[in-house]
């Protein structure tokens, strides 16, 4: 019987063998897994182990080379993106706005949603190079959402540090994020919107909405701040609008969305929240994260500000309906 040999890094260290194995022989179930440890199939430095075993940097994998054929867990990450996209489906290749041994920030294109069939979660890791490339259980990942139609700044890990300070970073709201979008009404000054936001359902559907309230409206209610300032306005279609910037403070599930509605500032377009329907502009709505803004003294040596202008469609509707 023919064995293929894996060696640990350094960001395997301290983690469960059937953790490593399940991504490093992603089509295998958890039983499987474990039928294979118990018959010897999988070894840790030559010997039968435990699934529960604690891998440690250096050791060496043995794996029957029919599991990892069986599973086709091998495929090159030197394809190029275009047969990728051409293979998996994917309407669009997203352009790299920056990119160190760290993260990567890209440009989301409209439409494509960051997880699940299709996903920018499943395209990325595909041809972007990770510096914990010698790691059996390291994959480059997205460390934030957007929704499906919202446009942007997305941040992918590129590796385990990387991936740890910027989540963290969040956590203590040191990052930034700017948006512009474009809101249904006239927003004459600056506003600090601070509201409840609650998931509506079980949230097991493909699309859902939130609701927002002035106070706590149940156990699943979260505070959320929003920032939000006028930067020009327009006319479209016989309805006032107006170009906002948006700075959230915390980041929940569709927070610019429904917050805008609640003040009485819905998207234009954004049906799920009251802002009418959009006809022949591109896009259903505008919503584009432009901009992140990092602390000076960061230990990935990233720079203060990303920032990533509206696609064509966005720029078009400003040139034609804002002034």
């Amino acid at each position: 019987m023919d064995f293929s040999d894996f060696t640990a890094g350094p960001d395997d260290d301290g983690r469960r063998l059937d953790r490593v194995i399940r991504i490093l022989v992603s089509g295998l179930t958890l039983s499987e897994i474990y039928s294979a440890l118990r018959k010897g199939l999988i070894r840790v430095n030559g010997k039968k182990s435990q699934p529960d075993r604690r891998i440690s940097d250096g050791d060496r994998i043995t794996v029957a080379s029919f599991l990892l054929e069986k599973h086709d867990c091998g495929r090159s990450r030197d394809s190029s993106p275009e047969s990728i996209k051409a293979a998996e489906g994917h309407p669009e290749i997203p352009e790299i706005i920056f990119e160190n041994g760290s993260l990567a920030v890209i440009r989301k294109p409209y439409d494509i949603p960051v997880h699940g069939r299709n996903s920018l979660e499943s395209l990325i890791p595909l041809f972007i190079k990770t510096a914990d490339s010698d790691s059996l259980s390291f994959r480059p990942g997205p460390l934030h959402r957007l929704d499906r139609k919202t446009t942007g700044l997305l941040v992918f890990s590129k590796s385990t540090q990387g991936a740890r300070w910027f989540s963290e970073s969040i956590r203590r709201h040191t990052i930034k994020k700017i948006y512009t979008g474009i809101i249904l009404g006239r927003l004459t000054e600056a506003a600090c919107w601070s509201d409840y936001i609650e998931k509506n359902g079980s949230g097991e559907s493909h699309f859902h909405t939130v609701t927002v309230s002035a106070d706590k409206c149940g156990t699943d209610s979260r505070l959320s701040r929003t920032i939000a300032a006028p930067l020009s306005y327009g006319e479209c279609k016989g309805q006032p609008v107006t170009l906002a910037e948006f700075r959230i403070e915390t980041g929940r599930t569709h927070q610019i969305r429904s917050q805008s509605a609640f003040h009485g500032f819905p998207l234009l377009g954004d049906s799920a929240y009251g802002g009418g329907i959009l006809r022949n502009e591109g896009q259903d709505f505008f919503l584009h994260a432009e901009r992140l803004i990092f602390p000076k003294d960061n230990p990935l040596s990233l720079p203060e500000e990303i920032v990533c202008p509206p696609g064509e469609a966005f720029s078009a509707f400003i040139r034609k309906y804002l002034r």
